[in-house]
């Protein structure tokens, strides 16, 4: 991933300032994905969707995956240890359209998302 970056663009600053990873679409690799992005040098991973603020009112906040996971709120939470790596976790939001989404740009705002007004986004929030 960050050779064929390197290869592409010849900035190895951009490339070493790269320190996390989001998978395409979300989809995880499971234990395969932490150890790859670990052996690789990323610092955190930002793809696993927490529904403890949907269920719970409380957010789930970043944390490493120094142990493994012991109560999981996702199908692919860590079963081993990866010393130092952090999890960033989606926590999902509330729509107005009553859904739930760990992705903002799937929320409907106002009416109608692309005319929804500073004010609208504001109240949403």
């Amino acid at each position: 991933m960050k050779r064929i970056l390197l290869e592409e663009t010849g900035d190895s600053r951009l490339v070493n300032s790269i320190l996390g990873f989001r998978a395409p679409y979300l989809r995880v690799a499971h234990e395969q994905q932490f150890k790859a992005l670990r052996d690789l040098g990323f610092v955190y991973e930002t793809s696993l969707i927490s529904r403890r603020l949907a269920r719970e009112g409380r957010p789930l906040w970043p944390y490493t995956l120094d142990y493994k996971a012991n109560k999981c709120d996702s199908a692919y939470c860590n079963q081993y240890c990866y010393k130092g790596f952090w999890e960033i976790p989606l926590n999902v939001w509330k729509c107005s359209n009553g859904y739930y989404s760990a992705m903002l740009d799937y929320c409907c705002v106002g009416q109608n998302s692309s005319t929804a007004t500073v004010d609208d986004w504001f109240d949403y929030f």
